[in-house]
């Protein structure tokens, strides 16, 4: 017998804990707040989905900042910087989770990377953090 969890719908948590995939994770909300989240998204060139995706993984960073935008309430140059810090750290967490660039990263993490960049000349790149396959990418594309 298979470890579950009643959430409403009974989970099979050996499943997902053993999936090399994403898996889904579906709620139902007012139209109102889907198309606030998708507004906001919009502003962050992001996917609705990959802003969503983004609160729920930093939602307990999000529950620390509530504490000190409590206090800094009594300051308003505080509560200003929190919300500068709140945004930075959305819109780090798109380049940082960008599905197609972790999925390049962990494929070619600790490896050589044989590439040409934008003038025709051959290089070779090490790949050690994901900042790399953005260096890579962009030497290799005429962006400018």
């Amino acid at each position: 017998m298979h470890p579950t969890m009643r959430t409403g719908r009974a989970l099979q948590l050996e499943e997902i804990a053993n999936s090399q995939n994403k898996v889904t994770l579906g709620f139902k909300s007012d139209p109102q707040l889907k198309i606030g989240l998708a507004m906001e998204a919009e502003g962050y060139s992001m996917s609705l989905s990959e802003y969503v995706e983004t609160i729920v993984e930093n939602r307990h960073v999000q529950k620390q900042s509530a504490v000190s935008i409590q206090a800094a309430n009594e300051n308003p140059e505080i509560w200003q910087l929190n919300n500068q810090i709140k945004e930075l750290k959305l819109k780090l967490a798109f380049f940082y989770e960008e599905p197609m660039m972790k999925k390049a990263f962990q494929n070619c993490k600790g490896q050589i990377i044989p590439y040409t960049d934008k003038n025709a000349i051959p290089r070779r790149d090490s790949i050690i953090n994901i900042e790399d396959v953005y260096r890579i990418l962009f030497k290799t594309n005429k962006i400018d």
